[in-house]
């Protein structure tokens, strides 16, 4: 169902350069964001419950024991990530939405990471090393990467590079800029509840992406903590939680939810601040968009009810 819809999304109109929405009407509805909590429950399922049922026992003879490791290749391996796989390919290639294909991608990867079962100790470290290699590789060859991104894209990257450059000031860069201001009004304190100057045409999108330096203007560093510090615990309780889980399907699934969040955070806060290019990912349960918005309360839920079940289990 979110592989359909996700391929709906290409028949509407794009927004800021990404076909992530289906047009509903009265409102939009962006199937990406559920694919984020579908990846985690679908890898913790993959990664635990296929190596037990497929396990290789020494009752079986040589040439049994060899289809049961192809099986378990197939069914514990390259199915499960190719299904990430494919939902990653449809939101960075068709969909052109960069910043909800970089949390998919990462949340997969710590995913996999996170499995202990002793049948992915070697996978793991084999796609270390590979993804050494692969960022090494990107890093030498930038430059030929960055003629496989679109046009809006390298104008986030130039931008961020140099965003006072006067020829990006009032182009590309202009939204950075504004968001820096923003945060210079604010300073400690903030300008008071409803007295943010950029937010009137200054910030385009000061009700989504944005909204952490309109926060900022008005209640300043201080408001700012506010949000961060409730974030913060509840991805470190995720974290908690997730390292005394006894199976390991409910551990994927705690440190997927954490990464999920983590990465929301990290690339809204460090976008707006000019830390790292801007990807136009929320804020979650702030930003305008009802959809991630969901998506957070069912990924909270899910993760409440593996910690209650896990604090009545050891009561």
């Amino acid at each position: 169902l979110i592989l359909v819809l996700m391929l709906a999304c290409l028949a509407f109109p794009a927004i800021n350069g990404a076909k992530a929405w289906l047009h509903l009407g009265i409102t939009t509805l962006q199937p990406s964001e559920f694919a984020k909590i579908l990846c985690i429950v679908l890898l913790a399922f993959y990664f635990n419950e296929v190596p037990q049922a497929l396990r290789v026992s020494n009752n079986l003879s040589s040439a049994q024991k060899v289809l049961m490791r192809q099986k378990l290749f197939k069914k514990g391996f390259c199915e499960p990530l190719g299904r990430c796989l494919i939902l990653f390919f449809i939101c960075f290639i068709l969909q052109n939405d960069l910043g909800t294909a970089i949390i998919m991608f990462v949340i997969c990867m710590v995913c996999f990471f996170s499995a202990n079962h002793s049948y992915y100790k070697l996978f793991q470290k084999q796609l270390w090393a590979v993804m050494l290699g692969g960022i090494a590789a990107v890093g030498v060859g930038l430059p030929i990467v960055m003629n496989f991104l679109h046009d809006y894209q390298k104008a986030r990257i130039t931008s961020w590079l140099d965003p006072l450059n006067p020829e990006y000031v009032l182009n590309q860069s202009y939204q950075l800029v504004n968001g820096m201001i923003a945060f210079t009004n604010g300073g400690l304190v903030g300008l008071g509840l409803g007295n943010s100057t950029q937010k009137f045409g200054y910030i385009p999108e000061a009700y989504n992406d944005f909204i952490t330096a309109i926060i900022c203007e008005e209640l300043g560093m201080l408001g700012l903590a506010l949000i961060i510090i409730p974030f913060t615990t509840i991805i470190v309780r995720l974290f908690k939680y997730a390292f005394k889980m006894e199976d390991g399907y409910s551990k994927v699934i705690l440190i997927g939810i954490a990464t999920y969040f983590f990465m929301h955070l990290f690339l809204n806060l460090g976008g707006v601040s000019g830390l790292i290019p801007m990807t136009g990912v929320p804020l979650l349960c702030i930003s305008a968009g009802g959809s991630s918005t969901w998506a957070c309360f069912i990924s909270i839920g899910i993760a409440q009810g593996l910690i209650q079940k896990y604090n009545k289990a050891h009561k």
